[in-house]
């Protein structure tokens, strides 16, 4: 074999060694950790957390967007004089389901999440 041909297959070699960790997919891992909110959910609460999530049937987005804003006028800060503001909405992705996170500002000063799964209406409008 010429010096060039076996240096060539050589660089094609360490080249190979060098990316090709990246060409595997990395196993992910059996418990998934729940991406942090900022705000301490309330134990198996409705609403409080991934697990205990508000399933929100709908047909599409629209009427999802209706029940979610129906179940935070009926359910939001009851604990708390009600709803002052609704600050932010946030999507999230957990253990392959789609999420509305809805931080709302209570009237007494407290901050609370509720968390929708809305895997039935997502993208569909």
């Amino acid at each position: 074999m010429k010096k060039t041909t076996l240096f060539v297959i050589i660089l094609l070699l360490m080249t190979l060694v060098l990316i090709g960790g990246g060409c595997f997919e990395k196993p992910k891992p059996e418990v998934e950790d729940e991406p942090e909110t900022g705000i301490e959910p309330k134990q198996s609460v409705t609403g409080s957390s991934f697990e205990t999530a508000i399933v929100i049937e709908a047909d599409n987005t629209e009427q999802g967007i209706v029940k979610e804003y129906e179940w935070l006028a009926s359910n939001a800060c009851l604990d708390k004089d009600g709803v002052r503001d609704r600050e932010m909405q946030e999507f999230r992705e957990y253990k392959g389901h789609k999420y509305d996170l809805m931080y709302m500002l209570c009237n007494n000063g407290e901050k609370e999440v509720y968390y929708f799964q809305i895997d039935s209406f997502f993208g569909k409008w």
